[in-house]
């Protein structure tokens, strides 16, 4: 969690003491959601290298890995919750949408 500037660090470590989750658990889903909001974002191969060129669009896959009863759905419902907040479309066909749609 020490990667994390401060303010963040206790963003997730409030939200994970709330909703009694390990940090992880939070901070996984939070990483992969920055991930889809910087879905327009390229990675651009620089002229004049193996690279130039090259459009390849930024994607992050997560995994979160627990024991049963440990909260992983609680978890990735927060930062569901919160992603759908900031764009209610992006998750309206979603196949694991774990929020209620109301």
């Amino acid at each position: 969690m020490e990667t994390f500037p401060e303010s963040l660090y206790k963003i997730i470590s409030n939200i994970s003491r709330n909703k009694s989750v390990a940090e992880g658990f939070i901070a996984a889903p939070l990483l992969a959601a920055t991930g889809h909001f910087m879905n327009d974002s390229k990675i651009i191969g620089e002229p004049g290298t193996a690279y130039d060129g090259l459009h390849q669009p930024t994607n992050l896959f997560v995994a979160v890995v627990g024991f049963s009863g440990t909260n992983k759905t609680s978890a990735l419902g927060v930062i569901e919750k919160a992603a759908s907040r900031i764009e209610p479309s992006s998750l309206n066909n979603c196949k694991y949408n774990t929020t209620d749609p109301a």
